[in-house]
């Protein structure tokens, strides 16, 4: 008996959606009951279906077939291809996600005895070079303030921003996510507090605030017009959402200015620089954070001067 070629097709999209569908969708949903951001869950769904796009490829229809190769040979490809959004080679670092993507899924079906094993924990994460973290000195620092502080015409409206959004990071160390999820309604300028959201990896937390920052929110709201009446900080000239795009054009603006490298990172970096080197408390710093937990601020204490310099001095010159 011949096989219908038409029965065949029908057997392995009904595979490859079993595939997608029955396992990935349990995926998802567990992966959304640990309190991920929606983005990131989007990314790693994306990420998953590209991996199945893969397997479809290659004529694996089970998930069962996936072997220790295939891993190592998807892995490979992935590097080799070119992102969809910027048409660049994929970097180290997005391979070392991927790998870590598929290593979750993987794990997660076999706990959930779906597998005999995880093929990815045989396939070793790529090598990522150590990024150093930079921070701005505090004479750099106090020439940027400076800058945002006297009137500029150069930078215009933006200076308003750039003094409540810098003092939201130097002195309080907030994330630029936790920024732009602020709303006015939690900001309390007669209480002079202001209230945090929970995410995936801070807790809530009410903060005070302290001047000048105090003002500068203030002289913000007051001065910026009102197109979306619940959010903190939106664009100056149009009703689009406030986002990193927005965020970048005031970087670059001011970096070239000052003359000064200046990024979220950088500016958070420092505010833990300021911290650690005043010697305040790793419990103190938790609370200001709202971290879940106290390593998170222990492995930031490397930025530390005395750190950096017990680790130069362990240096031994051959």
């Amino acid at each position: 008996m011949v096989a219908n070629p038409t029965n065949l097709g029908i057997i392995r999209i009904s595979l490859i959606r079993s595939l997608r569908d029955t396992h990935l969708r349990e995926y998802v949903s567990y992966k959304r009951s640990s309190q991920i951001s929606s983005s990131t869950l989007i990314k790693i769904k994306n990420d998953l279906v590209r991996f199945f796009s893969y397997l479809e490829s290659k004529q694996i229809y089970s998930i069962s077939d996936v072997s220790v190769k295939v891993i190592r040979q998807y892995l490979s490809y992935y590097r080799r291809s070119r992102s969809t959004h910027t048409k660049k080679r994929r970097s180290i670092y997005t391979v070392f996600n991927m790998r870590w993507v598929l290593w979750t899924y993987f794990e997660f079906l076999f706990q959930k005895h779906y597998l005999s094993s995880n093929p990815v924990s045989q396939v070793s994460a790529p090598l990522v070079p150590k990024i150093i973290p930079e921070f701005i000195p505090l004479n750099q620092l106090s020439r940027l303030l400076d800058l945002l502080v006297e009137e500029n015409q150069s930078l215009g409206q933006f200076q308003v921003f750039g003094k409540a959004y810098l003092g939201l990071i130097l002195f309080y160390g907030l994330g630029l996510g936790e920024i732009l999820k602020i709303k006015l309604q939690n900001v309390n300028f007669k209480k002079k507090t202001l209230k945090i959201e929970q995410s995936s990896l801070h807790d809530q937390r009410i903060l005070p605030l302290f001047c000048p920052v105090n003002a500068w929110l203030l002289e913000y709201v007051r001065t910026i017009p009102r197109s979306n009446p619940n959010r903190l900080f939106q664009n100056i000239n149009s009703d689009l959402k406030f986002n990193h795009r927005t965020l970048n054009v005031f970087m670059n603006k001011i970096s070239s200015l000052s003359n000064i490298k200046v990024t979220s990172r950088i500016l958070r970096n420092t505010f833990f620089l300021l911290m650690f080197d005043s010697r305040v408390e790793h419990r103190i710093l938790q609370t200001i954070m709202g971290t879940h937990t106290l390593a998170t601020i222990n492995r930031r204490s490397v930025i530390s001067t005395s750190c950096r310099k017990s680790a130069v001095e362990s240096i031994t010159i051959l």
